[in-house]
């Protein structure tokens, strides 16, 4: 790091000196000072050098000082002070100056009376000062965006201590320009440039800290990037277009402490998820909610004495790809998916379950997950959760068996109806009370190799009549002779009560049970 072309000349013997060229160039940076008295002396350039020169070796010779000017250019170099003297040069040709003007390469010509010793030893105190401080600088940089880490600051306090180490406003946006955090009034001015193309374009292809006009300011945009991957940018207006070399070091710096409270959070999520899933399987598996359960979960977030009611979502096909954690975020439940469930822990609310359990069942609609639905109430503090989501498993799985795969099933506090189905299915009275609703029908399907049965179960649990149909291939038509076939067999309407009821229960123990009839 160095300083400008038009700081040295304030500061050492060229302030005795006269700019007769190259005056647009005065913001080149100059790093070192070097003096060239021997031929080919461009054989030698670094770049951001100031020449000091008496031109003894290109005195009336325009071409080699038209070179000289060319090989400056391309490497770089900050300025040329030439040693204005009677024996080499006193004057410089107007071709000289017309392409010194044209490269903006300062051209400085210094009295005789000036020894190169007060312009090299400002000049390399100054540097050496300028980076000194800016060490001390970006070491308090450092210093604060270390203690802000460890102070497990949000992202919000960070960027807070981070305009106040610039003195710029700042903000954190994500890789599309969405606002995360950070001085949202300095977001709103920037929409505009936020949405420009060209703007964009130039970004994408920046990935040190892209500069940018803004009416009369300059905008900064740092990326940030964490394990290789663009996580978003920090976004800075310079309100005094004042912004240096040490300002864009201690914005990288920045950068990396949020690249840093990036991957933390990361790595805080992973933990709570694993000790979520821990907990939520524990209290899923244990006889008794103890003490202990209800302190590791205040710890974890979950207060269950706040919970009155487990509601467990079958699913059938869930995409994979869908974060369902933030799909169904919501402050009237704690959720948990475990394999083919959804699991929610319903609080105690003004509001009603059934508005919570439509408002579940419109977002997995939406996200197009078939679903049966049973949900249970609750003991004080969840005592007996295991107990309720053990019976829960269980009727899913006499719900399956029943084969409501393709279709939606709400069972809504069903589980005595179910529990009354597994104590009784194989019971002999049962098996009469089949026997003598359905045999018929499964008699007269063998004999005629037809489906009446699967029609009539598919008719008495599914009400849409389109859906009955692509359920089971047929015309509509089809279906209406196959409706009074199975009236005629049976001898009744099976739309009318009792026979309704009798036929709905028949159909539910005959395809839970291992019952087999010919």
């Amino acid at each position: 790091m160095g300083i400008e072309v038009r700081e040295a000349i304030k500061i050492c013997g060229l302030k005795h000196g006269t700019i007769v060229a190259g005056s647009s160039g005065l913001n080149r940076e100059i790093e070192h000072v070097s003096v060239i008295e021997i031929p080919d002396s461009h054989l030698y350039f670094q770049g951001a050098e100031l020449f000091l020169t008496a031109f003894s070796h290109f005195t009336n010779n325009i071409p080699m000082q038209l070179n000289l000017l060319d090989y400056m250019h391309k490497v770089g170099s900050a300025a040329l002070a030439i040693l204005q003297t009677e024996t080499y040069i006193s004057q410089l040709d107007s071709k000289f100056i017309e392409k010194a003007n044209t490269l903006e390469i300062p051209i400085i010509l210094f009295p005789e009376h000036i020894p190169y010793i007060d312009i090299i030893s400002p000049i390399l105190k100054a540097i050496s000062f300028k980076n000194s401080n800016q060490v001390s600088y970006l070491f308090k940089v450092q210093k604060e965006l270390i203690e802000a880490l460890i102070r497990g600051n949000s992202f919000g306090e960070i960027c807070h201590a981070a305009t106040n180490i610039l003195g710029n406003p700042l903000c954190f946006v994500n890789q599309n320009f969405d606002f995360i955090d950070g001085d949202r009034t300095l977001f709103s001015h920037l929409q505009i440039l936020f949405k420009d193309t060209d703007f964009n374009n130039q970004l994408k292809n920046n990935y040190t800290g892209h500069m940018s006009s803004y009416g009369d300011k300059k905008v900064v945009v740092q990326p940030i990037f964490c394990e290789s991957k663009l996580e978003g940018y920090l976004v800075t207006l310079d309100r005094n277009i004042m912004f240096h070399e040490d300002h864009i070091s201690a914005l990288q710096h920045i950068s990396l402490g949020f690249a840093l409270k990036i991957q933390e959070e990361r790595k805080l999520e992973e933990t709570k998820r694993i000790h979520k899933r821990d907990f939520f399987e524990e209290i899923l598996t244990s006889k008794n909610i103890t003490s202990m359960h209800l302190d590791k979960g205040n710890k974890l977030g979950f207060d269950l004495s706040l919970v009155n009611e487990l509601l467990v979502v079958h699913t059938f096909h869930i995409d994979p790809s869908i974060d369902l954690n933030q799909k169904f975020f919501s402050s009237d439940y704690y959720f948990y998916t475990k394999r083919d469930k959804l699991i929610f822990l319903l609080k105690k609310s003004t509001v009603s379950s059934q508005h919570i359990h439509k408002k579940i069942l419109d977002q997995c609609s939406k996200l197009n997950i078939k679903i049966m639905l049973i949900y249970s109430p609750l003991s004080p503090n969840c005592r007996n959760i295991s107990d309720k989501y053990n019976e829960i498993e269980e009727s899913i799985e006499i719900l399956k068996r029943i084969e409501f795969l393709q279709n939606l099933y709400i069972g809504i506090d069903s589980l005595l109806f179910l529990r009354f189905i597994k104590e009784y299915r194989e019971n002999l009275s049962v098996k009469d009370f089949i026997t003598k609703t359905l045999g018929p029908l499964i008699k007269y399907d063998h004999e005629n190799q037809t489906e009446l049965l699967r029609t009539l179960e598919t008719i008495l649990f599914i009400e849409d009549t389109q859906v009955i149909l692509d359920t089971l291939y047929i015309h509509r038509n089809t279906l209406i002779n196959r409706k009074k076939k199975i009236h005629s067999v049976l001898g009744y309407n099976v739309d009318e009560f009792p026979h309704n009821l009798n036929v709905r229960l028949a159909c539910i123990f005959w395809k839970s049970s291992e019952l087999q009839l010919n």
